[in-house]
């Protein structure tokens, strides 16, 4: 559904979503071991980054229900939190908190 929703080709996809399940340390159990590094704890590694979107557009990003918004949280691995307008702008304020993949998918998701 995410491939037809943002156009992106499956094996790309395959390829971020199996980098997000290794930093968030969910690797299959057939990975290798050696794809971590030794002594860093991959939840270590969480971190935020904050987006202004403008408030026309925030419909289309989470979704009928709120299920775009819920598949990107899904796919990318990242939280995404969504905030009230900010005072005399017509933007809003989200923060996304997850490691560094996923929060670059999380973004590249949600601008797409």
């Amino acid at each position: 559904a995410v491939q037809s929703h943002y156009g992106i080709p499956h094996s790309e996809l395959a390829k971020l979503h199996q980098l997000s399940l290794q930093q968030q340390g969910l690797a299959p159990i057939n990975q290798s071991a050696t794809q971590h590094l030794p002594g860093v704890d991959a939840n270590s590694q969480t971190t935020s980054q904050e987006l202004l979107i403008p408030n026309d557009l925030i419909g289309s990003i989470i979704g009928r229900q709120g299920t775009k918004i819920n598949e990107i949280r899904q796919v990318s691995g990242a939280q995404i939190k969504i905030g009230s307008q900010i005072d005399s702008t017509s933007d809003r304020h989200v923060t996304i908190t997850g490691t560094p993949i996923a929060i670059n998918l999380a973004q590249y998701l949600i601008t797409s």
